[in-house]
């Protein structure tokens, strides 16, 4: 008798691992059901419902890089279905890497928003529609520090001058 209420107790436990975690969220594939898999909102799409999207950024025309992205904190991307409303945030995201990239974004996500934090604050919001086919939006941030490689002309000491060939302590 002890032997079938361990066998009978396996089918149960064997679904509750099958179940998105407490929340109703997932991490991974394997905690969908079959035919689905875990999205980057954390939820459980039917296969074959996602697509790939890259997020880009550049700074003032610049790519991002640790000259460029010196004034920002980091940013903070947002991706969002507007007809239901449904949206995945994500913070922090660094600017030196110049892109953040959506392996299974549920294909009604139509919109992406990207918000510059410097200095502890949010200096810049930028918004775009995004589509399945193209695969890509970009974003050029306007909060940029000296563009990588620039010659910025010679270093001007601003040191007072000592000895301006004037000797100020003889009188003539």
């Amino acid at each position: 008798m002890l032997i079938r209420m361990r066998i009978a107790a396996l089918p149960v436990l064997l679904a509750l691992t099958a179940c998105p975690g407490p929340s109703g969220d997932c991490d991974q594939d394997w905690e969908c059901a079959g035919g689905q898999v875990c999205a980057n909102n954390h939820a459980c799409v039917p296969e074959g419902s996602t697509y790939r999207l890259t997020v880009a950024w550049t700074m003032d025309g610049y790519p991002a890089g640790p000259d460029t992205c010196a004034p920002v904190d980091h940013l903070e991307l947002l991706v969002e279905d507007t007809v239901s409303g449904d949206y995945a945030q994500y913070a922090p995201v660094p600017c030196e890497g110049g892109r953040f990239t959506f392996l299974k974004l549920p294909g009604g996500y139509d919109r992406a928003g990207l918000a510059v934090i410097a200095g502890g604050r949010r200096v810049e919001d930028h918004v775009a529609p995004i589509s399945a086919s193209t695969g890509t939006v970009s974003f050029d941030l306007a909060t940029a520090g000296p563009p990588p490689d620039v010659d910025a002309g010679p270093v001007v000491d601003a040191a007072p001058i000592v000895d301006a060939g004037v000797d100020a302590g003889v009188a003539d």
